[in-house]
């Protein structure tokens, strides 16, 4: 059965279109998605949400061949995922009672400094990441998000890991140097 998102594409080939594209990949998405979530109920909300963002980018899919369907929707996939689980889970809370009440407090505040200045580096790449290019977008989320090994991002993208390590460093620099034209 079709999710009610894709029923409702008022163009019949576009309808058409998702409704294969699901058909052929639904396994991939749930399979992507239970990775992450670890529920299956939860599971079928983000497919859900993923269809709609898919479908906002329908031209797009249209242009990319099977790897390149595969992995978007790979992609698509694991940034709803992240997404909601961010959504949903609690962050950790700092008591400045107990760090007025240790002896000394240097060690919490230096913990719970570095936790801030963490955050703050996070909001600000969060706040770029969309001016990013594909390809930096997505060797950046192999790395640091799912801390995948020179040689695996190579593979991915049909390079040697010393290239890897080169396209790493560019996009790591694109990053910051689109923080730092924000901050301004």
């Amino acid at each position: 059965m079709l999710p009610i998102c894709i029923l409702t594409i008022e163009d019949e080939s576009d309808r058409e279109f998702m409704a294969g594209v699901y058909t052929q990949y639904q396994w991939l998405m749930y399979d992507t998605i239970k990775q992450v979530m670890g529920d299956h109920w939860s599971a079928e909300d983000v497919v859900q949400t993923t269809l709609v963002r898919l479908i906002d980018k329908l031209e797009k899919l249209k242009t990319l061949d099977e790897r390149h369907m595969v992995n978007y929707i790979i992609t698509a996939c694991k940034h709803t995922a992240y997404n909601e689980v961010r959504k949903h889970t609690r962050h950790p809370v700092f008591s400045m009672d107990e760090a007025r009440s240790t002896e000394d407090g240097s060690h919490m505040a230096h913990n719970m400094e570095s936790r801030l200045i963490h955050e703050e580096d996070l909001r600000r790449m969060a706040g770029i990441w969309d001016k990013l290019d594909e390809r930096s977008r997505f060797v950046l989320e192999a790395r640091y998000i799912l801390e995948k090994t020179d040689a695996e991002i190579g593979k991915s993208l049909d390079l040697t890991p010393g290239s890897v390590r080169m396209v790493l460093t560019r996009a790591r620099r694109k990053a910051f140097d689109l923080m730092e034209m924000a901050e301004k």
